[in-house]
């Protein structure tokens, strides 16, 4: 016997509005693949689960882009 899948699935406008975003940009995020999406009956639609995923990826690329220096011109313990 099969699992029924409940996941939600989200519209362009959904999505663009959650994330603050145009609709214009949510479908170029997923023309380039950042954002998984499917085409059903002339519709895109988004998991939650692969908004999920694109937000995690959001996220962990913001912490690693994120210096752990103190700005420039100030010493050791002069910037904290």
């Amino acid at each position: 016997m099969q699992k029924k899948s409940t996941q939600r699935l989200y519209t362009v406008a959904e999505v663009a509005k959650m994330l603050g975003i145009s609709p214009a940009k949510t479908y170029a995020l997923m023309i380039l693949g950042e954002v998984k999406s499917t085409l059903f009956q002339g519709h895109r639609w988004v998991a939650e689960e692969w908004l999920q995923e694109y937000l995690q990826a959001v996220a962990e690329k913001s912490i690693g882009e994120v210096g752990i220096f103190p700005p420039e011109g100030l010493g050791n313990g002069d910037w904290q």
